[in-house]
């Protein structure tokens, strides 16, 4: 069973003092990350952001809330909800998004080792509700976006360590300059690249066909934004893969 950690946001909603009545919105949703072209590697969690819009002429309130559902290759992700089920949805409720405005919210989302690789669609959707009934999206078919990325789950690939080479980075956390530290067990290609959350590679250099021993490969990071991102160290057809923190 492919296995996955979510980390929902509830956006907070200003209250909207009123009498009850028949409310109407047009929700637009905007997927902001992934984005088409993307590349995911299993165990690496990403954020998966999603953009709300309200084209409608009401505002959403903090009495309402919205049907987050969640699909890959168009088969609904379930949710484990409070009552120890799951769900195929999230009941999402949040900030108050006055007509013409928009608002944000992200998922943490970890995809393991098990899940086929190559093209995969990823979509989101959200149908706005309220408990009383009075709040309606009139145009639906803007509800729901897409974007086509890849998982990389590349078949016989290896551990370095089991060919007993080694690869580490330090320092970690680093500030403009890190370095790639090598143990090669025997002469081979080798290469790295870094990404971000989402598997957008940032950085990546083939460094040619190194000599059995120790090296120390420079990698310049004085453009990456301070965060969190992900390295990977490919011996040949070996990898290694770990976090890198960017202060």
């Amino acid at each position: 069973m492919n296995r996955f950690t979510f980390l929902f946001v509830l956006l907070t909603f200003i209250c909207v003092t009123g009498k009850a009545q028949e409310r109407y919105a047009d929700i637009k949703v905007s997927l902001v990350a992934p984005v088409t072209g993307d590349v995911i590697y299993p165990d690496n969690q990403f954020d998966i952001t999603t953009r709300i819009h309200n084209l409608g002429v009401d505002t959403l309130r903090d009495t309402d809330s919205g049907m987050y559902m969640l699909y890959f290759n168009g088969s609904p992700i379930s949710f484990g909800n409070a009552s120890g089920g799951y769900d195929s949805f999230l009941v999402l409720s949040g900030q108050t998004i006055v007509p013409g405005d928009s608002a944000e919210f992200s998922i943490q989302f970890t995809i393991d080792t098990s899940w086929k690789g190559g093209a995969t669609d990823i979509c989101v959707a959200l149908i706005p509700y309220n408990v009383s009934g009075n709040i309606y999206d009139t145009i639906l078919n803007n509800n729901k976006a897409c974007a086509s990325v890849t998982i990389d789950n590349s078949t016989g690939v290896k551990n370095i360590a089991s060919s007993g080479s080694s690869a580490s980075i330090y320092p970690n956390p680093a500030k403009n300059e890190a370095y790639i530290k090598l143990n090669l067990a025997s002469a081979n290609e080798v290469s790295y690249r870094i990404t971000d959350v989402t598997g957008r590679i940032l950085l990546q250099d083939y460094k040619g066909r190194l000599q059995r021993g120790e090296h120390n490969l420079s990698v310049d990071i004085s453009r990456l934004s301070p965060g969190t991102y992900w390295y990977q160290v490919t011996i040949g057809t070996e990898t290694q893969n770990g976090k890198l923190v960017v202060q």
